[in-house]
């Protein structure tokens, strides 16, 4: 059956809530389709379970140190299969009101997404056509290339949180982002767990000092890292996993009951027959888009993480934004001026890991700085200097702040420590806005809180040597 549209949106990721509700009140006939779970990565395996384990994980945490607090909190029992139902149900609940809300502002067809030429999309017996079409499809986990693997009961982001019995010992292959979020609300909720990354240092993204102090504080918390580990081979084992590990070149064997794979993702793109509506792709098989996201098709767009522009719910959010800002101009729905029109090279790198504490960056880190050839100042402090995180008992950490010593401008900051999801924001409006450090240190804060030492850290800039 052929269906007319004026748009066909593919995957009901992040940008879908913020684009599909404004196209409907701008009266176009809007085909939404999704393969699975509506939401997308984030509601569904992301953010929203994930975050939700964090709290119940950093509770159980605080409630172990009550006497730092002044209180006790003997007889402490882990109810693992209550926290894992508290996130499915956020997820299920987020999940269902956004297809509810879907349904009231378009056609909804639940089914594989196929391009049969570039203007016509297959789901099921059904033809969808459309003068535009934009992908949404998202990525999905990589599975490393080990043997044995595909003979073991393997977890990913996604399986590991239908567990209901919490694993006695979960070994997380992956040294980054995700892997250790799990590895720290494992350990929290009673695991034994093990760290495998085959690189030098974990979360190599950052600068070394970070790593060095990410690693300091999942140790102390019982974590075992583990880093320049290649897994060569898995197995299953009477107690669950067993494998083969070329550890600083010297072999071992790492058991455990579970094995998380936490080694990156890889986009969706594969599903979609882009060949059939003449896309490109990058080599890694991205979509490829200019800074508008719009594709090498000039009416087929790619938003979110398929385009390889950014992995992260609030750049998928901004790619929606752009999208819609060049869709509202070329169908008279916009009265802004052409240069507000947002790109997706106009915004900060900015991100948080939701370990404990935080560690949130945006824009360049100090190992970037020193390579960008810029006259560059740099402050640096403890987190141990503030008093609100004194006051906390969440003292782990450290600021970095980088300013560019001829335009007075932020190159980027790092916070690394309570409240530093948060508080990364501020120099984010600072680095939209260009204003000058100086125009930053003369900002009052409230009092106590972790943001009012900011202002006050730029009184330590120095020059990078």
């Amino acid at each position: 059956m052929k269906n007319d549209f004026d748009v066909v949106w593919i995957g009901t990721g992040q940008a879908t809530m913020t684009v599909v509700p404004r196209l409907a009140a701008a009266g176009k006939r809007v085909a939404i389709v999704e393969r699975s779970s509506f939401g997308g990565t984030c509601v569904n395996t992301g953010c929203t379970p994930t975050k939700t384990l964090v709290a119940s994980a950093h509770a159980i945490h605080l409630a172990r140190r009550g006497r730092e607090f002044g209180f006790s909190a003997n007889g402490l029992t882990v109810d693992f299969s209550a926290a894992m139902e508290t996130q499915q149900a956020a997820r299920r609940r987020s999940s269902a009101g956004i297809k509810a809300s879907l349904a009231r502002l378009g056609t909804v067809f639940e089914g594989e997404a196929s391009f049969q030429d570039d203007h016509t999309i297959q789901v099921g017996a059904e033809l969808l056509e459309a003068d535009t079409i934009v992908i949404h499809a998202g990525t999905r986990p990589v599975i490393p290339n080990v043997v044995g693997l595909e003979d073991v009961n393997y977890l990913t982001n996604e399986t590991l949180l239908d567990l209901r019995e919490l694993p006695s010992h979960l070994v997380i292959v992956g040294g980054s982002y995700i892997a250790l979020e799990f590895a720290q609300i494992f350990r929290r909720f009673g695991s034994d767990v093990t760290v495998l990354e085959h690189g030098p240092r974990l979360v190599f993204r950052e600068d070394e000092d970070i790593s060095r102090e990410v690693e300091r504080i999942l140790s102390e918390e019982g974590v075992r890292v583990v880093c320049n580990a290649r897994v060569d081979r898995v197995d299953r084992s009477s107690s669950g996993v067993k494998m083969e590990v070329i550890i600083g070149g010297e072999p071992q064997t790492v058991a455990g009951s579970h094995l998380l794979l936490a080694t990156g993702r890889i986009p969706n793109s594969d599903r979609l027959n882009t060949s059939a509506a003449g896309l490109k792709l990058t080599a890694r098989g991205y979509i490829k888009v200019n800074e508008l996201t719009q594709t090498n098709v000039s009416h087929i767009w790619a938003v979110g993480d398929i385009n390889g522009k950014g992995a992260f719910t609030h750049t998928s959010v901004h790619d929606g934004e752009v999208f819609w800002d060049q869709f509202a101009r070329q169908h008279g729905l916009s009265t802004d001026p052409p240069e507000l029109d947002r790109t997706v090279s106009q915004r900060s790198v900015i991100y948080s890991m939701f370990i404990d504490p935080p560690l949130a960056r945006v824009g360049l880190n100090e190992t970037q700085a020193r390579a960008s050839g810029r006259n560059v100042l740099m402050a640096v402090s403890p987190m141990s200097r503030i008093a609100r995180a004194r006051e906390k008992r969440e003292t782990n950490g450290l600021v970095k702040i980088l300013v560019d010593a001829d335009t007075e401008q932020v190159l980027g900051a790092t916070i690394f420590g309570t409240g530093g999801d948060e508080v990364i924001g501020a120099f984010a409006v600072l680095m939209q806005a260009g204003l000058s450090w100086k125009q930053f240190r003369r900002v009052v804060f409230p009092h106590p809180t972790v943001s009012e030492l900011m202002p006050w850290i730029m009184d330590g800039l120095k020059p990078l040597v």
